[in-house]
């Protein structure tokens, strides 16, 4: 009839793939949003797999409301512990104790050496003054003192003290109470929280299967499960030595 047909937007688009296929097949299928209107002019709206549009997957559409509660469950099982925070924190913070001091001795040594490079420049300029040494030897030291203190100038530029600790600490930080953050936000937020997690939320008769987080929080995520098993193995320990 060459009517447009709509586009219509939700915080999950983009976010949700088929958990069917997921377990079935190992494919990896987007869900898409439609829209449809009852008899009594009622709108609703579904996520359904994209396979469905060759007959690929047969998994029955997706109540939009019952998937949204399932996505806020599903922030409950991804927060980082208490005590694998303090942990962690106190790793970084000693970690950057020692990294700051080396950091700052090695920034010491080049301030040092480009004066040094600043001194014989001036002795230079003294003898041209003079006209104690040749003129084409006193251009080619003073094009090399150049080249030194442009490689001295640009070795300093690379002396970051804290930025990766401060990423860390931006995603400890993320996951520390994800579910009250994910509850509390508008829908561009939660879009926003929805792509800076997760890859992929699989989801399968409107409950979250499965799902792939990005990282850093994949590996921190799999840190804290071993720290909560070494954990759970040393308390183990300590009740069979009593």
């Amino acid at each position: 009839s060459g009517e447009r047909r709509r586009v219509h937007s939700h915080y999950l688009k983009g976010t949700l793939y088929c958990g069917r296929c997921r377990l079935e097949d190992g494919a990896i299928k987007r869900l898409i949003l439609q829209r449809a209107v009852g008899r009594q002019g009622n709108e609703y709206f579904y996520f359904f797999c994209i396979g469905a549009q060759d007959h690929r997957c047969d998994a029955p559409y997706s109540n939009v409301d019952r998937v949204e509660e399932a996505i806020e469950d599903h922030y409950k099982t991804i927060r980082f512990t208490p005590d694998f925070i303090a942990v962690m924190r106190a790793g970084m913070e000693s970690a950057l104790s020692d990294t700051e001091a080396a950091q700052r001795l090695l920034r010491k040594q080049l301030e040092d050496q480009l004066i040094n490079l600043d001194t014989k420049e001036e002795n230079l300029l003294d003898l041209a003054a003079d006209g104690t040494l040749p003129q084409s030897k006193i251009r080619a030291r003073l094009a090399d003192i150049g080249r030194q203190r442009e490689k001295l100038r640009a070795d300093l530029t690379t002396v970051v003290l804290s930025e990766g600790a401060e990423f860390l600490q931006a995603n400890l930080r993320l996951l520390e109470d994800p579910h009250a953050l994910y509850m509390g936000a508008s829908d561009e937020i939660r879009r926003k929280l929805n792509q800076a997690i997760f890859k992929h939320i699989f989801v399968a008769n409107e409950e979250v299967v499965g799902d792939e987080i990005n990282s850093p929080l994949a590996e921190l995520l799999a840190a804290q499960h071993g720290f909560r098993a070494r954990e759970a193995g040393l308390s183990k320990s300590d009740s069979l030595d009593q």
